[in-house]
Formats: C-alpha cells, sequence, structure tokens
C-alpha cells in the first residue's frame, strides 16, 4: 500500500467516523433522548458501557488501531487479536437493543438510522485496514 494510499484510506476512516458522530444514529423509547445523534451514542455508551450487557463500544477500539495500522506494519498476534476483537464487538453493537439515556434509566432501541450503519461500514473499513497492514509471515529486515 502506497503513503498516498494510506493517507486516502486514514482520510476515509475519519471522514466516516466523523459523520457517524455527526449524524442520527438511533431512537428509543425515552421521551427526552428519542433520536440520539451517534456522538450521544458513543458518549452514552463509553461512559455507562457497565449498563447494558454488550460488547458494541468497544468495537471504536478498531479506529485508533487502523490508524495504527496505516502508519506501521501490526505484529501478527496484535492483528489477528484486534481482528477477532473488532468481528466480536461490532457482532454484538449489531445485536445490541438498549442504551442508557439522560433520564438514569435503561431504554429500548427501536430503530437504527443512517449514523449507525455508516458507524459500521467505517468500522467494517477499519478491519480491512486492519487485515491488510498485519504482518501474517515473517518478512525480511527492513520491509515496511
Amino acid at each position: 500500500m502506497t503513503a498516498q494510499a494510506r493517507r486516502w484510506a486514514a482520510i476515509a476512516i475519519l471522514a466516516g467516523f466523523g459523520g457517524a458522530l455527526l449524524l442520527p444514529a438511533v431512537h428509543s423509547d425515552a421521551a427526552d433522548t428519542a433520536l440520539m445523534p451517534g456522538w450521544m451514542v458513543f458518549v452514552w455508551g463509553g461512559l455507562f458501557w457497565w449498563t447494558v450487557p454488550t460488547l458494541g463500544w468497544l468495537a471504536n477500539l478498531a479506529l485508533p488501531t487502523a490508524l495504527f495500522a496505516l502508519r506501521r506494519r501490526l505484529w501478527r498476534w496484535f492483528g489477528g487479536l484486534s481482528l477477532a476483537m473488532t468481528a466480536l464487538a461490532l457482532w454484538q453493537a449489531c445485536t445490541w437493543s438498549t442504551i442508557p439515556t439522560t433520564s438514569y434509566r435503561i431504554e429500548q432501541i427501536t430503530r437504527h438510522y443512517s449514523g449507525f450503519y455508516l458507524w459500521v461500514g467505517t468500522i467494517l473499513g477499519c478491519a480491512a485496514v486492519i487485515a491488510l497492514r498485519t504482518r501474517w509471515r515473517a518478512q525480511p529486515a527492513g520491509t515496511p
């Protein structure tokens, strides 16, 4: 992967993640936060992940891992572990149905919107970058 391709991949990942934070992501049955933008899901999911039985928020860790992978190749064990954890977390996120809200209750997710699907696509893109930038075989010293 050339330096220019890595730069464009980083721009696409950051733009996708930023867009997912700005767009509406989910609709809950709460009156005060019925339509939640991605940034709110990101914050509430990160701060109160222990209140809902899901590991889906951890899929966000694929973003810094992919950006690091665009700078340096990943070790086999780290790339494999990152892909496995991303797959598990993404599966959990796609089956996720509750979220903590400002009313200090756990609310049901009734619908997913474009921000959620853009986030899923961005995380899949991060997983592709991780897979492409992992050293799966031993390589000669000095290979980038």
